[in-house]
């Protein structure tokens, strides 16, 4: 599991680092961006792709330590980049966020967002608190965060980038015990 889950990342770290090559985002130097789920994975390997292109970040997560650490690795070398911790579920977080950036680097040109839970399981075992924290999390942490950064965004011309599933575009034939009951918020 593992060692797909690390070809997963790396496949999906270099899909990133193609879009951003291409059309608008190849030109990172002097932006300034913000980076929703960047304490692990793909929003991890986002950031650090980022700051290679001479980007200053704003990096936002739940895990305070991981955030902090990344920081301070991506300024060690050389980087630009502030970390704020954030629950993408609260509102006030997300503005805290953005104002964050503002205070930092003066604007905020592109947002990208990569936070996101799931859980693993049959959908008919599947309780309502689970479910709220997946789809709190997956679609109404978008748009509160959206909700905060568009503002920011409309005075820079900025961009929006979200990362997507393909478990939201495609069905997965596996057995019933190892299904994600977390699939439908992909989709959303």
């Amino acid at each position: 599991m593992a060692g797909a889950r690390g070809r997963f990342r790396r496949r999906a770290g270099q899909e990133l680092s193609n879009q951003v090559k291409g059309g608008r985002h190849e030109q990172s130097f002097g932006q300034s961006r913000s980076d929703h789920g960047a304490t692990s994975g793909i929003g991890r390997a986002a950031a650090k792709l980022f700051v290679e292109r001479g980007a200053a970040v704003v990096l936002g997560g739940r895990r305070r330590e991981e955030g902090e650490a990344l920081a301070a690795e991506l300024r060690a070398r050389g980087g630009r980049a502030v970390f704020g911790a954030t629950d993408v579920t609260k509102r006030a977080d997300n503005e805290a966020l953005v104002a964050l950036a503002l205070s930092s680097f003066g604007k905020l040109d592109v947002a990208y967002h990569n936070a996101g839970v799931e859980a693993v399981g049959p959908l008919v075992e599947f309780d309502d608190a689970a479910y709220d924290k997946v789809f709190d999390t997956n679609v109404r942490g978008v748009f509160s965060s959206l909700r905060a950064q568009i503002p920011a965004l409309t005075k820079t011309r900025g961009s929006i980038i979200l990362t997507s599933s393909t478990a939201g575009s495609r069905g997965f034939a596996r057995p019933p015990s190892t299904r994600r009951a977390s699939t439908p918020s992909k989709a959303s």
